[in-house]
């Protein structure tokens, strides 16, 4: 329970971190500024179209089930899909806005880090830079392509009754890797030793992806709190890495 509740409120402490370090904080303005201006358009933009997707989905549902349009039973159905439909949009704005300001929140994932103790603070070597980006670049590919394929098993189990709660569940907990794999990829892990640590602390993610899937409720509240994540995420990897040592 103590992990599940350390993940669960891994945000707020990388609220606390930022609030407390100045550096950290002056690094998380411009992902910060870039993730506001993209995810703000995109929000607009998703809810709009959201509004129209769940409309439709809602009347094929219906028709599918034999529920009697206008009933209770519909207006039921298209209450239980905004909640899927806000994680999905959720998630598809975090995933743009991750391409745009992604090389910055990888910085501030490498400095969190080296300001917990847990990576060491090393001078820039072209060299080195060029093989290490390389490497977790091929790595980054394998470990999206895997994240994509269970994305779409995901998706389609979002439009079965019941089993659509545990395909939110898994959105988010998806989410809740990819922010950690900012302080993964710092700290130049192979693809399988993520997925150990994961697999390892897994109560600990699933707490976060708890505390990810309520900011996500909120249309722009993941954004804003995105660089908090992000720290409060690598606070997280530096505890749970420091138990599995022990």
């Amino acid at each position: 329970m103590s992990g599940f509740l350390a993940g669960f409120f891994s945000t707020v402490n990388g609220v606390r971190l930022l609030l407390s370090d100045s550096r950290l904080r002056a690094l998380a303005v411009i992902p910060f500024l870039a993730s506001l201006v993209v995810g703000s358009v995109l929000t607009v933009l998703g809810l709009y179209g959201l509004t129209y997707a769940i409309s439709s989905i809602s009347l094929e549902l219906v028709a599918l089930f034999g529920i009697e349009p206008g009933g209770f039973g519909s207006i039921a159905l298209t209450i239980l899909l905004w909640p899927l439909g806000l994680l999905i949009l959720g998630v598809g704005i975090y995933v743009s806005v991750r391409v745009v300001a992604g090389p910055f929140y990888s910085y501030l994932a490498e400095q969190t880090l080296v300001k917990l103790g847990a990576r060491a603070d090393q001078p820039f070597k072209l060299g080195t830079w060029i093989r290490i980006t390389g490497r977790m670049l091929i790595v980054s590919l394998i470990r999206a392509l895997i994240m994509a394929v269970a994305g779409m098993m995901l998706f389609v189990l979002s439009f079965v009754p019941v089993l659509n709660i545990a395909a939110a569940l898994g959105f988010m907990l998806i989410l809740a890797v990819d922010i950690s794999d900012y302080g993964f990829e710092a700290m130049e892990w192979s693809l399988k030793k993520r997925f150990a640590h994961v697999k390892a602390n897994l109560q600990t993610y699933l707490g976060m992806a708890c505390g990810l899937a309520i900011t996500t409720l909120v249309p722009g509240l993941n954004l804003i709190l995105l660089p908090a994540a992000v720290v409060g995420a690598c606070v997280t990897m530096s505890r749970t890495r420091s138990e599995d040592l022990l």
